[in-house]
């Protein structure tokens, strides 16, 4: 009578983990599908809003060429990417992975040190969920690492009491030639930023 307890104890556990994976499986596709989704809006607005509304469509033979030497050189990533990383990654995981990027360097090292830390196999529930949280970790403070590098630049290079000529050695030619001009209407960074040293 008590093994039979204990089996229905068990069997009422594992439902419950399974609809709760489920749950999980839905609300993590529903998620992912859409801010991807949203992401390749954003990514296919600029090229959209420079070629059709400012009329400077480069035409479609460059595109083309440029899109088929692309994808001849890493095309095989768009399909064993996905599928040599989700054992490890999880669904969750995956769709965090591919919104964020640096998948090899940083998503899949990070996912799998948390699973050895806390001592989980790949592809199991409990791998699953360790996997999307490190994933979400990591993201976060890369985000954090590159807006602290963004506006460390953006102070530096347009704010008027600094003269940005010391950073000069940290930026290429045309990204300084670049950063001059969108500086010289709004701040006084014009006449302290000697561009014509990257001349010649």
């Amino acid at each position: 009578m008590a093994v039979t307890e204990t089996r229905l104890q068990t069997k009422k556990r594992e439902a419950v983990q399974t609809y709760e994976m489920n749950t999980f499986h839905q609300k993590s596709h529903f998620w992912g599908r859409l801010t991807i989704w949203m992401v390749t809006i954003l990514t296919v607005s600029l090229p959209l809003y420079l070629s059709f509304i400012l009329g400077v469509h480069p035409g479609w033979q460059p595109i083309a060429v440029g899109m088929i030497a692309y994808a001849a050189a890493i095309g095989y990533a768009w399909f064993m990417e996905p599928i040599s990383y989700y054992p490890t990654l999880g669904i969750s995981g995956t769709y965090q992975a591919f919104l964020t990027g640096n998948i090899a360097n940083m998503c899949l090292p990070s996912a799998a040190a948390a699973q050895n830390a806390v001592g989980v196999e790949p592809g199991t529930k409990k791998g699953e969920v360790t996997a999307a949280l490190a994933i979400g970790a990591t993201s976060l403070m890369n985000m954090a690492i590159l807006i602290v590098i963004y506006f460390w630049f953006l102070f530096s290079f347009c704010h008027p009491r600094i003269n940005p000529s010391c950073l000069s050695i940290y930026c290429p030619g045309y990204f300084w030639r670049n950063i001059c001009s969108v500086c010289h209407e709004k701040t006084a960074v014009w006449e302290r930023c000697d561009c014509s040293r990257l001349d010649g």
